[in-house]
């Protein structure tokens, strides 16, 4: 029994509880493997999942069975990340930036890279994989930032909107699109 409890992915990742208390989760792979699970199109199979985390360990299936429990232990719950295939399963009550991102009430300014700046050491697939995901959600982010830019402006809150304006531009300086927003929000302000 849980009484909700937050996991972050994007920026520095966090499993906190209830009360906001980080929950202390070991090595880099744990987080790998909880962005994979949660950001998979469908449940994924436990071998080939343990291959694509550990291919320098001579157990890879023990290192995943390790991972799992210790973030169980971090939600406090034993009913998730259960099975073969793997099911994320989580309890509604868990808030997870990572599926809330089309959601007006997600504080987008807040919202950094997948897994922050971490790197972990997985196999090439995983590399991958971690490299579009990021990539997709940046594109998610990054067009979100310009709707709540340009809702901002029609509202005329012209604080809120030159403060996204700046960031879309800070997050992709190459956006002509980011500039021209950032400038029309400087000229309304």
């Amino acid at each position: 029994g849980q009484l909700g409890g937050t996991i972050r992915l994007l920026g520095e990742p966090a499993i906190l509880d209830a009360d906001g208390r980080s929950q202390p989760v070991r090595g880099h792979q744990a987080w790998a493997l909880l962005a994979r699970v949660l950001l998979a199109r469908a449940p994924l199979d436990r071998r080939a999942l343990a291959v694509e985390l550990f291919p320098e360990t001579v157990d890879p299936l023990g290192s995943l069975r390790w991972c799992l429990a210790s973030l169980r232990k971090a939600l406090n719950t034993s009913d998730c990340l259960n099975g073969d295939p793997i099911e994320g399963s989580f309890a509604d009550d868990i808030d997870i930036d990572v599926l809330r991102l089309d959601r007006d009430d997600f504080d987008i300014e807040a919202a950094g890279p997948l897994l922050g700046a971490l790197e972990p050491r997985c196999s090439p697939e995983f590399a991958t994989w971690l490299l579009v995901e990021r990539a997709r959600i940046a594109g998610i982010v990054e067009a979100r930032i310009r709707q709540e830019t340009i809702r901002a402006m029609s509202v005329e809150d012209h604080g809120r909107a030159t403060r996204l304006a700046e960031l879309g531009v800070r997050r992709n300086p190459y956006d002509e699109s980011a500039h021209i927003l950032l400038v029309k929000s400087l000229a309304l302000a």
